[in-house]
């Protein structure tokens, strides 16, 4: 006899790609209802619509049966399937529910997703442990993907006036995730997206980081024109200096 089983494939992912994944329900038994709790690793995770996790049932339900979902203290995600009349579901084999999953652009497999405090029932109430399950998630090329040691950006010093803007950007492919991050935001500021905008009169370093730790900055020279001695403002001293320059003095 057919052992009973409640699990996922293995299966390959690609880092930013959403994929539908199957639970898949093997019985020997005749289940009315199901619960499970999920683990996901670090950098995947299950679509949701107004907070809720999305569960879709397939054929295999009867018409009254419904999935619902709460997020645990534990960081699992609980799934109960169940019908209120304890209607069974159809068939012994094939994916019983189905979910959205996504990878995050920095994601690198093998991971695992964990399955465990599986509980089915059938229609008598009478419940049955099934055992604990693991799906490996890997990344194309089985995962041995060397993460990049140095990154290089498309400009490394910059000048610019106040309010002047500068779209940074890494010429290095594959880093996955880059932060940005100002070392003055009162010179510069710069956002998530690598967007530089100009604020007063200085030098700051913009810094940006990949998900391997590899990082590199650009420099960033802020100047008023006419600022002459670089107090942040045009004033008539600046005029002054300009005229003793002139002048040889």
């Amino acid at each position: 006899m057919a052992q009973d089983r409640f699990y996922i494939e293995d299966f390959t992912i690609n880092p930013g790609e959403t994929m539908e994944v199957a639970i898949i329900l093997d019985n020997a038994s005749v289940f009315s209802a199901i619960q499970a709790d999920i683990y996901l690793p670090d950098g995947l995770s299950i679509e949701k619509e107004d907070g809720e996790y999305i569960f879709d049932l397939t054929s295999r339900k009867a018409r009254n049966h419904t999935a619902s979902s709460a997020m645990l203290s534990s960081g699992a995600i609980r799934l109960l399937i169940a019908s209120q009349t304890s209607r069974t579901f159809s068939g012994n084999s094939g994916a019983l529910v189905t979910f959205q999953l996504t990878a995050s652009s920095d994601f690198i497999g093998p991971k695992t997703i964990i399955l465990n405090n599986i509980i089915a029932s059938e229609a008598d109430m009478t419940q049955h442990d099934l055992p604990d399950e693991t799906c490996t998630v890997s990344t194309p090329g089985g995962g041995e993907i060397t993460p990049v040691q140095s990154i290089e950006l498309n400009c490394k010093m910059a000048k610019l006036t106040p309010d002047a803007t500068l779209q940074l950007a890494v010429t290095t492919s594959d880093v996955g995730t880059i932060a940005w991050a100002s070392e003055d935001e009162s010179v510069a500021t710069v956002d998530q997206n690598g967007y530089v905008t100009a604020v007063k009169s200085g030098m700051v370093a913009i810094n940006a980081t990949a998900a391997s730790g590899a990082s590199t900055w650009c420099a960033i020279f802020v100047y008023l024109p006419g600022d002459v001695d670089d107090d942040g403002r045009v004033s008539v001293a600046d005029a002054v200096s300009v005229i003793d320059l002139l002048l040889g003095n």
